[in-house]
């Protein structure tokens, strides 16, 4: 398992002996009284066992949906931008807080890879995309109740890459109002849209915010569109800036 994939598989001869010494432990003397160290040793070696079975498979299939996951975030942001270009020829106050390229961590979270706001600093409307890994391969216990939180609106057919797209209007870094999408990908390349409660700050039981409700439904780069357009030209948000502080 540890050597199945470039990323995982020792890296010199050095870390070779280290695992196996891991893995494969001198025994220790037999036991003296009631307690045998070797329980313990082997008890440890198992759960090391384990946990590289369990990233192994994880890896190979992140790394197998990396392409396709990185498309379509080229895709959302391309489209975020269509309609900021827009928007930027009569609202002066577009912001991008945050461009990344693609990226992603393996422990099982939500990363900000676009970010954006519009109108005055202290009270905006802001948008972000956040990558998600939710994947099918069986994790490590920490990380297995935020998964099935998640995989349970997902088809099977959904890679384990998904993003959210979270909005509202943000004064001095509290929310009054919120909108979301959620976004899971099928192999084949088609997008679905799911509704999402969205969050900025804290979270609670998972780290996308809020709540999704059903499959979703099958969609494209336009529906995303129109959601940031009706985001950005929400009359409630726009009255509410207006208005200044309470």
């Amino acid at each position: 398992a540890a050597c199945s994939t470039q990323i995982t598989s020792p890296a010199n001869g050095t870390q070779v002996v280290e695992l196996l010494d891991k893995l494969f432990p001198r025994q220790l003397p037999e036991k003296v009284g009631r307690i045998d160290p070797n329980i313990i040793r082997n008890a440890k070696r198992h759960g090391e066992t384990t946990k590289l079975l369990i990233n192994a498979e994880l890896r190979e299939e992140i790394e197998s949906s990396v392409p396709l996951a990185e498309k379509i975030y080229r895709d959302l942001k391309d489209t975020l931008l269509s309609v900021l270009n827009e928007i930027s020829e009569w609202e002066p106050s577009v912001q991008i807080r945050l461009d990344e390229q693609f990226s992603y961590h393996y422990i099982i979270g939500a990363t900000d890879l676009f970010w954006v706001s519009i109108g005055p600093p202290e009270r905006n409307i802001q948008l972000r995309i956040k990558v998600k890994i939710v994947p099918r391969s069986n994790l490590l216990p920490l990380h297995q109740e935020n998964r099935d939180f998640w995989r349970k609106h997902m088809s099977k057919d959904a890679i384990c890459f998904t993003f959210a797209l979270e909005g509202g209007v943000v004064q001095a870094h509290n929310t009054r109002y919120l909108e979301g999408k959620w976004v899971t990908i099928h192999r084949n390349g088609s997008i679905y849209l799911h509704p999402l409660d969205a969050a900025f700050g804290n979270y609670t039981n998972n780290d996308l915010g809020g709540s999704a409700k059903g499959p979703g439904i099958i969609s494209s780069m336009n529906a995303v569109r129109d959601f940031a357009i009706s985001l950005f030209t929400n009359k409630k948000y726009w009255e509410y800036i207006a208005l200044g502080q309470n």
